[in-house]
C-alpha cells in the first residue's frame, strides 16, 4: 500500500481540488482522505491523501500527466511513519518539499 499526498497552497488550491474531483471520477475505487488547508504531521503545506493499494504504476503515470505542477509525495505505508517518510523511501512528482519528520519523535 502507498500514500499519495497532493500538496497545495492558496494560490493553487483550486487546481488541487479539481484534481481531487478528477481522481474521484477516474479512480472511484481509490480512498481519499480529508482536505487539510494547513500543514499537518510531517506535511509542510495544505494537502489531501489518496490511498493506493494496487496498481501504483498506473496511478503514478496518471498523476505525472495530470498534476498540473502540483507537488505530489508518494511513499509506502508500512506502519513505520518515520521510515516511510525518509528520503530513501519517497518519490516526488513536481517540486519536492521538505518534510518535518521530527513530528514522529526520535528514531531509536
Amino acid at each position: 500500500m502507498h500514500h499519495v499526498h497532493i500538496y497545495f497552497n492558496d494560490a493553487v488550491k483550486d487546481t488541487a481540488m479539481a484534481l481531487r474531483e478528477k481522481i474521484s471520477k477516474d479512480f472511484p475505487n481509490l480512498k481519499q482522505g480529508r482536505v487539510h488547508d494547513a500543514p499537518i504531521g510531517p506535511h509542510p503545506m495544505g494537502s489531501f491523501l489518496v490511498i493506493v493499494e494496487n496498481n501504483l504504476a498506473v496511478f503514478k503515470k496518471y498523476l505525472s500527466q495530470e498534476h498540473n505542477g502540483l507537488s505530489i509525495l508518494i511513499h509506502p505505508e508500512t506502519g513505520d511513519d518515520y521510515n516511510d517518510h525518509a528520503e530513501a523511501n519517497i518519490e516526488w512528482l513536481g517540486t519536492a518539499r521538505h518534510l518535518n519528520r521530527d513530528v514522529f519523535g526520535p528514531k531509536v
